[in-house]
């Protein structure tokens, strides 16, 4: 649906767990040929790319909902004593907005987003053996 939906260089277009054919193939370790090799450490060029540029402390929104045993302040100890040392420790501690950065999904091309101006209904198999569950997607 993603893909019926959203054009091209569209985050929203992603799959963010990954494509089945991708992922079987995405260590060189996994390849048996040399051009399946070098394809596979292209993957992981771009997957490590990919994670060092949004996998950042000032990509992050921490949401709790319910009711937390020992309340708020113990959430936020955790975080100033635990969570913030490891930032710092990474050398990741460059505030909540470096220089340049764009927020994905929001100040990217991912932003814009057309109207749907078509009805289209396609089927797409799933790569998978176990029947025993199904998604079914209306928009």
């Amino acid at each position: 649906m993603q893909r019926l939906l959203d054009p091209p260089g569209s985050g929203y277009r992603s799959e963010t767990g990954g494509l089945m054919e991708s992922l079987r193939v995405l260590t060189p370790e996994q390849s048996k040929s040399s051009v399946l090799s070098l394809f596979c450490q292209l993957n992981c060029i771009q997957v490590r790319s990919y994670h060092s540029s949004y996998y950042v402390p000032h990509n992050l929104a921490l949401i709790v909902a319910g009711t937390l045993s020992e309340g708020t302040s113990s959430l936020l100890r955790v975080i100033q004593e635990q969570v913030e040392p490891n930032i710092v420790h990474h050398k990741q501690n460059r505030g909540s907005r470096p220089a340049g950065w764009k927020r994905p999904f929001v100040e990217s091309r991912s932003a814009i987003r057309k109207p749907v101006s078509v009805t289209t209904k396609d089927v797409v198999e799933f790569p998978e053996k176990d029947e025993s569950t199904i998604l079914v997607l209306f928009l």
